[in-house]
C-alpha cells in the first residue's frame, strides 16, 4: 500500500463513519491523519459575525512507513462531537470523483456551457 492508498482509505473510512478526516502533516514515511473539526477559529472578523467548523476535535491518526508496510496509530480515537448527519456542507465531501471529472473534461472539450453539465 502506498501513502496515498492509505490517505484515501482512512478517508472513506472516516466518511463511512460519519467523520471527515483530513490530512494534518506529511512527509516521506509519515503521515498524520485528524478530524476536520480539531483545531480552533482563527477568526478576526469585526465587521460581520462568522462560523467555524473547528471545536478542538482531539481525534488524531499517525501512519508510519516501518520498512515493509505502512502501519496506522491512533493516538487519540476519540472525538467530541458527534457524526455528521449530512455531508453536503462539507467542501470534501463535494469533491468530484475521477469518473465526475473526466465527465467535466469531455464535456468542456465539447464547447458545452458550464451551466447546463
Amino acid at each position: 500500500m502506498t501513502r496515498e492508498e492509505l490517505e484515501l482509505w482512512v478517508k472513506k473510512r472516516g466518511i463511512d463513519n460519519g467523520y471527515v478526516i483530513v490530512v494534518k502533516r506529511s512527509k516521506n514515511k509519515s503521515l498524520w491523519l485528524h478530524c476536520h473539526r480539531s483545531g480552533e477559529s482563527k477568526s478576526i472578523a469585526t465587521q460581520r459575525k462568522t462560523g467555524s467548523k473547528k471545536i478542538k476535535c482531539p481525534f488524531l491518526l499517525i501512519g508510519f512507513y516501518d520498512g515493509n508496510a505502512w502501519k496506522l496509530e491512533a493516538t487519540n480515537p476519540e472525538h467530541n462531537h458527534g457524526l455528521a448527519q449530512h455531508l453536503e456542507g462539507y467542501a470534501y465531501a463535494r469533491r468530484l470523483s475521477e469518473s465526475e471529472y473526466r465527465l467535466v473534461e469531455q464535456l468542456s472539450a465539447q464547447d458545452m456551457e458550464a451551466r447546463k453539465m
